[in-house]
């Protein structure tokens, strides 16, 4: 592959992420098919090396990243980055023929008889609920450090009695991550259940560590996952009764 040729390690923690560091900068480049964001710790040292591709390659440069894969960016005058995907959700509306569409209090049955296409947008609409439609501030900040909180309810789910786990993993003062997922099985005490929600945020977090420490970033402080529940916390901190469960 042409980036590696030129110096850029692929991350094992996301194959479309190449970083290249040397004594002087730093470069990222991430790759989504033929669609490429290029930053990196100097002016200089990011114009030379879009000039390599293209020497060899039929390429076209947009300038400053404003819209990729359907997340907006726009700068500020103060160096924050606003990430949004109002115009993705726009668009998708249009398509559907539903930018003119008024909201309803009475929810559609869920089982009558729906065509392909509503399904999908349906789906769609669901998984949108979940991604950064409001939007995100990335403002510059001194100590970045890794900070994940998880909970979980237990059992309130009056059909199948299952909880639901939810976390938010922070990176200085912006959420980086967050779930909301309905767990696999079912639970008999608050403390199971938040200590699966416990696990999940940590899984993800190990992942983040991963990935920030390619970026040669590190987190401040110590990390922290933090839960309210005492007795979730006292089986987490107890390495024996994990090893027995």
């Amino acid at each position: 592959m042409f980036i590696v040729s030129t110096g850029f390690l692929v991350s094992k923690s996301d194959t479309s992420l190449f970083v290249r560091v040397t004594n002087e900068f730093i470069i990222y480049v991430l790759v989504y098919v033929d669609d490429i964001i290029i930053t990196g710790s100097t002016v200089d040292s990011i114009n030379r090396f879009i000039q390599q591709p293209h020497n060899e390659f039929s390429l076209k440069d947009m300038g400053d990243l404003y819209y990729f894969l359907g997340i907006e960016v726009t700068r500020s005058s103060t160096g924050s980055l606003h990430l949004c995907q109002r115009k993705y959700i726009r668009d998708l509306l249009d398509r559907s023929s539903l930018t003119n569409a008024k909201s309803v209090h009475t929810p559609m049955f869920m089982h009558a008889p729906t065509s392909v296409h509503l399904v999908a947008l349906k789906r769609i609409l669901r998984h949108l609920r979940g991604t950064i439609d409001h939007g995100l501030i990335f403002r510059p900040f001194d100590r970045l450090s890794l900070v994940g909180y998880a909970d979980a309810n237990w059992g309130l789910d009056f059909d199948d009695h299952r909880s639901t786990t939810g976390y938010c993993l922070y990176f200085g003062n912006t959420p980086v991550s967050w779930c909301s997922k309905k767990q696999q099985v079912v639970f008999r005490s608050t403390t199971e259940a938040k200590y699966r929600s416990l696990v999940a945020a940590t899984s993800d977090i190990t992942w983040l560590v991963s990935l920030v420490t390619k970026l040669q970033i590190h987190s401040a402080d110590s990390l922290a996952v933090w839960s309210d529940n005492s007795s979730a916390v006292m089986v987490a901190a107890n390495s024996i009764q994990i090893q027995t469960c």
